[in-house]
């Protein structure tokens, strides 16, 4: 019982300080995605205008 005590202990602390730095990430890594995402759609939308507008691209 007191040995599965002091394994688990440790591995609780692992776990916390896993999600502490991948959360973060994760949410580092969305948000870069997104950007990306805007950009490229933004990059769409103004060839599409040129386009119409008959602007050599």
């Amino acid at each position: 019982m007191m040995r599965a005590a002091l394994t688990f202990i440790p591995m609780s602390i692992f776990a916390i300080v896993a999600l502490d730095v991948a959360v973060p990430a994760f949410v580092l890594l969305a948000c870069v995605l997104a950007t990306g995402g805007v950009a490229s759609i933004g990059a769409l939308g103004a060839r599409g205008a040129a386009i119409m507008r008959g602007d050599r691209i």
